[in-house]
């Protein structure tokens, strides 16, 4: 996302935050809360002071061991500030390929976490039915293509609505940007015609 922690997009400083998955890289598994002091103090100036952490695996050796390698990989390639970079890249080629697929009604998100919105009508941002089964099809294709991304429903009332996931690993290069954008459009287009679907 360009940032450590999502909300720093925002001008807001959160009392707690939790973490894990990229803290170690899915290598180990490892979790961790972070707060702020005043929160911090409750536990320990408390009646029974100390905090509530004492879990079987807490510290675990290998997994501290394994985010801690993680974070200095992080930082030694600059790939928070280059998620921005190559982030602003892909979305920028998205919102091109939207002006070009009337089935994508928006392109949004931050860094390398975007997502792109399948529509029936532009317009409207009327969804298609959730017995098209859109984005399964077109995940399907373009992991027939080379390419993996996720699916998601939902995006409108109900579970009617369809979405495309893109998250791609933080060394991307402009070069597999292409390649993610060419494979979707392909996949719409062949998800398209073996739907005989029109789009407004």
């Amino acid at each position: 996302m360009g940032k450590k922690f999502g909300i720093e997009h925002w001008d807001v400083i959160p009392d707690i935050i939790t973490l894990g998955k990229t803290l170690g890289s899915g290598y180990a598994s490892i979790g961790a809360v972070m707060m702020q002091k005043h929160i911090w103090d409750t536990f320990v100036n408390s009646e029974i002071p100390g905090t509530p952490l004492g879990f079987t695996y807490s510290g675990h050796p290998t997994s501290c061991a394994g985010a801690l390698a993680v974070q200095n990989y992080l930082a030694k390639h600059n790939l928070i500030e280059r998620a921005e970079v190559m982030g602003n890249y892909l979305k920028g080629e998205l919102k091109k390929l939207a002006d070009r697929e009337a089935l994508i009604g928006d392109v949004r998100g931050r860094g390398l976490f975007l997502g792109v919105e399948l529509v029936q009508d532009r317009k409207t941002r009327k969804p298609f039915p959730r017995s098209t089964k859109l984005q399964e099809k077109i995940v399907k294709e373009a992991l027939e293509q080379g390419v993996v991304i996720a699916g998601r429903i939902g995006t409108a009332l109900g579970i009617d609505g369809d979405h495309i996931s893109i998250c791609p690993p933080l060394i991307i290069t402009e070069s597999e940007c292409d390649e993610i954008v060419a494979a979707l459009e392909a996949s719409i287009k062949q998800v398209k015609k073996s739907l005989d679907l029109v789009t407004a």
